[in-house]
């Protein structure tokens, strides 16, 4: 069998590297196509081992949408994610947060009309989702990226995302079943159904990692239940087989500069868009443990790791027996990252954090995990529903 896969940056190959390797394996031919554009100065050390390793995928750039229609099904493709999320706010299915956030994504008069009856009266009623799904279907598919599939005629098109600002990787899914190609988006992370856009066209199968993505992507994305099939995570399939990952512990802490002899908590940190500076969270947290009348827990050491798009607050941390690790955040994307996730988890104690994927990763390798729930981010936490 054929396979195009279509991504959006060669960042998210660790995220579904674990199917393509198995594809491989099994025989099938597999070509890899990523945006160039979103792929510039992004980390691809997984992606470049994997191709190192001679089992057969390719790689290229993809081509983009170009022709007068692009502006137009974009923008509406922006409107029509604002209506979802306009609906499932008003239903309580959604926190507000992510409401005002895709609205600070629409042009500037659409913003404008977007809070003003009669516009946001019409966007929040199923008539507006049902004209923007009519805008989607008149316009054509991309003629470039038509002919491309039709010399190279594979037996079925994969992309993944596909749902998240500007994706032109759903421009492939458009043009494959327009031309008879069968089609499945993969979801690329926990959140992608309920805290990114919608899927612009429905592919022919929806591969999702459980049962909430699942309902998810029926009631979310109007995926037919016959074309929504759960497959697992295989962003996290690398921790069931990690442990050639280990190091000793005393190497691994005097890689981190901290004593082997006292056990550490790891706090995972959070995105931006959760928490834009927790370190006031991280604080509390230490200064209560310090003031523990049991010395044992008085000494424990704290390895601070933060969200790769989110770790510049941290700078300010400098408090004893507290590591911030690695300085700049890391996605588990290289073998070397991976290795230091891995031995992060593997000799905590536990975890802590307020709203990561982070926190997946932990309990897979079987480290406790608690989520502090607090009033500053009810929005992004206790009311988001992922």
């Amino acid at each position: 069998m054929n396979v195009l896969f279509v991504g959006r940056s060669v960042y998210h190959f660790t995220y579904y590297e674990s199917l393509i390797r198995q594809l491989c394996r099994n025989g099938h031919s597999v070509e890899m196509v990523y945006d160039e554009q979103w792929s510039q100065g992004q980390p691809d050390g997984s992606l470049r081992r994997f191709l190192s390793e001679g089992k057969g995928p390719t790689l290229s750039w993809g081509l983009r949408r170009s022709d007068k229609y692009r502006r137009l099904l974009f923008e509406a493709r922006e409107l029509r994610s604002y209506s979802s999320y306009l609906c499932r706010t008003l239903s309580d299915a959604q926190s507000e947060f992510y409401l005002k956030r895709w609205r600070s994504y629409l042009m500037p008069f659409v913003r404008y009309g977007a809070d003003r009856w009669p516009l946001k009266s019409l966007l929040a009623r199923n008539a507006a989702q049902s004209f923007l799904e009519a805008v989607e279907r008149f316009v054509p598919p991309d003629k470039k990226i038509v002919r491309s599939l039709s010399d190279k005629r594979p037996d079925v098109v994969v992309a993944s995302p596909a749902n998240m600002r500007f994706s032109e990787e759903v421009e492939y899914i458009k043009a494959a079943k327009a031309i008879g190609i069968p089609t499945a988006i993969l979801v690329l992370s926990w959140d992608n159904l309920t805290t990114k856009g919608l899927f612009a066209v429905v592919p022919d199968l929806a591969l999702v990692w459980n049962e909430a993505h699942f309902e998810e992507a029926v009631g979310v994305h109007k995926i037919p239940r016959s074309n929504a099939v759960i497959v697992g995570s295989p962003f996290f399939d690398k921790w069931f087989d990690a442990d050639h990952l280990l190091m000793g512990r005393q190497a691994f802490c005097e890689r981190l500069g901290i004593d082997p002899a006292k056990p550490f908590v790891t706090y995972l940190g959070s995105s931006a868009n959760i928490a834009r500076d927790e370190t006031w969270l991280v604080g509390q947290i230490v200064s209560g443990v310090r003031q523990h009348p049991d010395r044992s827990i008085r000494e424990i050491n704290f390895v601070v790791r933060p969200h790769p798009a989110n770790a510049k607050v941290y700078e300010q941390i400098h408090e004893p027996g507290v590591v911030v690790w690695p300085k700049d955040g890391a996605l588990p994307e290289s073998e070397t990252s991976q290795r230091d996730f891995f031995n992060t988890l593997h000799y905590c104690i536990g975890t802590i954090g307020i709203n990561t994927s982070g926190m997946i990763d932990a309990i897979v390798l079987n480290k406790p995990c608690v989520s502090m729930i607090t009033e500053e981010y009810k929005t992004t936490q206790s009311q988001a529903v992922h």
